[in-house]
């Protein structure tokens, strides 16, 4: 590996551990059984854009220590951990597989949109399976609703985001 690329992968995760630190200390919107709208993904999405899937994986599993650092994550056993934190994440590196939407002069990043579902459904499938006796009610639809509540404002934010910095990015790498 270039010493470029270590260099971008540190800064990547870098820039998640910072966008976490804002996320967990200013955090607009948190849910009460985990969960909040979250800017640190943006780091991840960006990483996948520019760096690729390979390299974009080690900035995943980097950002996992900045995580849980800067809040310990609730651990039931393995899989749920698996599922809520490093599946969840590591979707993000596949952004980049999704080929661009061209609107105009404007490129509207798809993978954005496609990586948030990946994660919301490795939230559903933890939710389905582990956390199921938090719902009174339909388990499949409670744990989709609770989930979206958090998820959809993400994508739409990190979506925007993306969607902005992006092409700046591109013109200097």
């Amino acid at each position: 590996m270039k010493t470029k690329d270590l260099v971008l992968i540190a800064f990547y995760s870098a820039l998640f551990g910072v966008l976490e630190y804002i996320t967990v200390t200013f955090s607009l919107f948190k849910m009460p059984q985990g969960g909040s709208v979250s800017i640190s993904v943006i780091a991840l999405i960006l990483a996948s854009y520019h760096l690729g899937v390979m390299k974009s994986l080690i900035v995943s599993l980097i950002s996992f220590l900045f995580m849980f650092m800067v809040e310990p994550p609730v651990i039931l056993n393995a899989s749920q951990f698996m599922f809520d934190y490093i599946i969840a994440y590591m979707v993000y590196s596949l952004s980049v597989l999704i080929p661009d939407l061209k609107a105009g002069g404007l490129a509207l990043p798809l993978g954005v949109i496609f990586s948030n579902f990946l994660r919301f459904m490795c939230h559903n499938i933890a939710g389905w399976v582990f956390f199921a006796e938090y719902y009174p009610g339909n388990v499949l639809w409670g744990v989709m609703a609770y989930n979206a509540v958090y998820m959809v404002p993400t994508m739409i934010v990190s979506f925007i985001i993306v969607t902005l910095v992006r092409p700046k990015l591109e013109k200097n790498f």
